[in-house]
């Protein structure tokens, strides 16, 4: 079969290992590879799906090796970019970094070093893109000065779906319904299955009243019904801070230009609200899409909805971050300029 090369206009940079993180990880990583490419193909939007693969066990078959590979179509491009563990113990050893086997914002980084898109999404391989989304993306509607951020609401773990015929492709209509768990500006939420739209609705009320607490009249009415909120905090519910991670969309000059996700962070949660803050302070405009992306649900190494020490200092660290931030207007350069591995040649397969 002759290939047809289309220059992708969006690069999405996922990062992983063949580890089985968080259980049973190849049949989502499965289910991401299968649903992206076929919403690729189907909206004809040209996308380069990067797979870094960072320090990858000595004793499981390569990522290339252990799923099964989309069909291939102009419009999905997969990549494989590896970095081997020399790279992995050599950051060790120069930051302040914990000791885990994936680091996920420091191999992110990478892929957007190496991307080709004009525009590059960060997001994870247990994310199902909205349906609406992709196809509002063929008419290539985004803007180079802009940061696009989507909600994020967890399902059930599906079974392995076909990317032919399996019903769940040809419908977002199980995702919307099996979502028990929103994740929205200033907070989490469970969702009723059978209320989905009422308690998405409540959910918007209650961080609306939480972030007017002190301005709004009916605020203090509610006063004992309320949390306190700080004023650092407050901005957390003007932007969609949380769980922000799972999808960053802009231009590949905005990544440059931020120098992407801080590095030298201790471990990896609300890494990505930082990267939010910063693009925030330096004049991003930041646009919320109305479509949401589901998120295959699985345990995790840190909860941030549990009580954690680690996961208590890097809060503490963004807190600190946005008190500066609202103080001064400002936020420190985080990386250098080589951030990424920038000019170092990485082991590449294309697929």
């Amino acid at each position: 079969m002759k290939t047809i090369y289309v220059k992708p206009y969006i690069s999405v940079i996922v990062t992983c290992r063949n580890d089985n993180y968080g259980g049973q990880f190849m049949i989502r990583f499965q289910n991401f590879l299968n649903w992206t490419a076929r919403l690729a193909h189907e909206h004809s939007v040209p996308i380069e799906c990067i797979v870094v693969e960072y320090n990858p066990p000595s004793n499981r078959p390569d990522l290339r090796e252990a799923v099964t590979w989309p069909k291939y179509s102009p419009y999905f491009t997969p990549r494989i970019i590896q970095v081997p563990t020399p790279y992995h113990k050599v950051f060790l050893k120069n930051t302040k970094v914990k000791d885990i086997p994936l680091l996920e914002f420091f191999a992110k980084n990478i892929g957007i070093r190496r991307a080709q898109g004009d525009y590059i999404l960060t997001t994870n391989t247990d994310i199902l893109f909205d349906v609406g989304l992709v196809a509002r993306l063929r008419n290539r509607p985004l803007m180079p000065d802009t940061l696009y951020r989507a909600n994020r609401c967890d399902v059930p773990m599906p079974d392995p779906f076909d990317v032919v015929h399996s019903a769940l492709l040809s419908s977002q209509g199980w995702l919307r319904r099996q979502a028990f768990r929103g994740y929205f500006p200033g907070g989490t939420y469970f969702l009723s299955r059978k209320g989905y739209l009422f308690k998405t609705f409540f959910a918007w009320l209650y961080h609306r009243l939480r972030s007017s607490y002190y301005t709004h009249d009916i605020g203090k009415l509610l006063r004992g019904f309320f949390p306190s909120v700080k004023d650092s905090e407050k901005l957390l519910f003007a932007y969609p801070f949380n769980a922000s991670g799972d999808f960053l969309l802009t231009h590949r000059d905005v990544w440059r230009r931020l120098r992407g996700f801080k590095e030298n962070a201790h471990i990896s949660t609300h890494v990505d609200s930082l990267f939010l803050l910063k693009a925030i302070a330096m004049n991003t405009r930041i646009k919320l899409f109305s479509c949401y992306v589901y998120h295959q649900d699985h345990m995790r190494r840190y909860d941030p909805m549990n009580g954690n020490e680690e996961v208590e200092k890097m809060y503490k660290i963004l807190v600190d971050q946005l008190e500066i931030y609202q103080k001064h207007g400002k936020y420190s350069m985080d990386n250098s300029e080589d951030w990424g591995l920038n000019g170092i040649s990485l082991p590449e397969i294309n697929i």
